[in-house]
């Protein structure tokens, strides 16, 4: 779940090059799920007291059942990839409502400082100011955890999560001036919770 901003201009043609892509991709993915579920049943036999021909049918099972999943992942970073291509690109932008979100780290609320639906371009020139006249609010480890988010000393410490907003907050206020302005050219930009 998240806000989802769109500059329809922008994202209907990659929708229309790239959606069938996608759906065919996930198609491939789930058609794995049978083998996998048939597979697994069998891997799943209790061992003790077969003859060896069962063991070796459940053994190879067990190898199958791992080609086929391995087989999967493969479609699904297929899927991931064209999902990118149809819903992503520079005429989206998302902000989950998880610890991830810029706007809770700004201290704004996409319910109330946003109108859904068709925005004017007062309404996304109204946006920008609030983006821009917001601080990022320093974080603690206690408050991302709360938020259900991983924090450790690694790729998760609080520096990386506070340079990940800072690049949200820069990739927001670039979408929203290039929302303007394609809005200013008659494209519709919509927004939805």
């Amino acid at each position: 779940m998240g806000a989802d901003l769109y500059i329809r201009a922008l994202t209907e043609p990659r929708k229309a090059k790239y959606e069938n892509l996608f759906r065919a991709a996930c198609e491939r993915r789930d058609a794995w799920n049978k083998d996998i579920e048939a597979y697994q049943t069998i891997a799943n036999i209790e061992r003790s007291g077969l003859p060896g021909s069962t063991l070796k049918i459940i053994s190879g099972a067990k190898a199958s059942l791992a080609t086929c999943r391995k087989m999967k992942q493969k479609e699904q970073e297929e899927v991931v990839k064209f999902f990118d291509l149809a819903f992503g690109g520079p005429g989206y932008f998302r902000d989950s409502y998880n610890g991830s979100s810029v706007f809770w780290r700004l201290g704004l609320s996409w319910w109330k400082d946003v109108s859904g639906g068709k925005m004017t371009t007062e309404q996304l020139k109204d946006v920008l100011a609030k983006v821009r006249s917001q601080k990022l609010r320093p974080c603690t480890m206690r408050e991302l955890e709360e938020r259900g988010c991983r924090v450790d000393n690694g790729k998760n410490s609080l520096k990386n999560w506070q340079k990940m907003w800072r690049n949200k907050k820069r990739n927001l206020i670039r979408f929203l001036q290039r929302a303007i302005r394609y809005n200013l050219q008659g494209s519709e930009v919509y927004f939805s919770l």
